[in-house]
């Protein structure tokens, strides 16, 4: 499963300031349970200025707001139970 998420200022027209994060949930050889990696950033979408910034793995590992995002996805995971089924249905590897 992909996850992206738009960090920024909503409260107006300009995306100038938004930066997007992406990330993979699922199985992982030689992991138990599901993991989750960094990956490009809303790499399925065309660009948009909606997304501001698509940041790569490694922007994202060196990015201020990376703990904002980790926040996210732990709150996805812990609260959406469609989420929380799909991953828990997923082959394990």
């Amino acid at each position: 499963m992909l996850l992206d998420a738009v960090f920024g200022t909503w409260e107006r027209d300009d995306h100038s300031d938004h930066v997007t994060f992406g990330c993979r949930i699922g199985p992982v050889p030689g992991r138990p349970g599901p993991a989750v990696q960094l990956v490009p950033a809303a790499s399925s979408f065309d660009a948009a200025a909606l997304f501001g910034r698509k940041l790569s793995r490694e922007e994202a590992e060196r990015h201020p707001r990376l703990d904002e995002f980790r926040e996210v996805v732990k709150h996805v995971l812990s609260t959406n139970t469609v989420v929380a089924q799909h991953i828990a249905t997923q082959p394990r590897t």
